[in-house]
């Protein structure tokens, strides 16, 4: 695969794929015996350039479109289930921009158990954070 962004909580390896607009997912526990290739995202995001994962959630920054999109259980979105919440442009027809509940390039992503960090690349070089309520 050609990786943009590599991230690893020990239980899960994932790597951004960027233009293939998908995150592939390992099982850290799978990788010498079955390294099986876990794809998410293949509709609804445009251009994963940066994914984190940490405490069973995943995250998934989606530039194209100026949001993250966040899985609760990393299961969940391997299984393809929608992500548990967006942030940041909540329809794909509405251009990234830079504002209030906006994200304009989202790629550098951390979570430390109480906020989502989003760091944005060109234009705007904005980190935000954001809460979990």
């Amino acid at each position: 695969i050609r990786a943009l962004n590599l991230h690893s909580d020990g239980t899960y390896l994932v790597a951004s794929n960027g233009d293939r607009h998908t995150v592939t997912v390992y099982r850290v526990a799978d990788i010498l015996t079955n390294p099986t290739q876990n794809v998410v995202g293949r509709s609804g995001i445009n251009g994963a350039n940066g994914v984190y994962v940490g405490d069973g959630q995943l995250f998934i920054a989606d530039n194209g479109f100026g949001r993250v999109h966040v899985w609760n259980d990393i299961e969940d979105a391997i299984s393809g289930r929608p992500a548990d919440a967006l942030l940041g442009n909540i329809s794909s027809n509405t251009p990234p921009q830079i504002g209030i509940n906006k994200l304009f390039l989202p790629k550098f992503l951390t979570y430390d158990g109480k906020y989502l960090w989003v760091g944005e690349v060109k234009f705007s070089n904005r980190l935000l954070r954001f809460s979990r309520n």
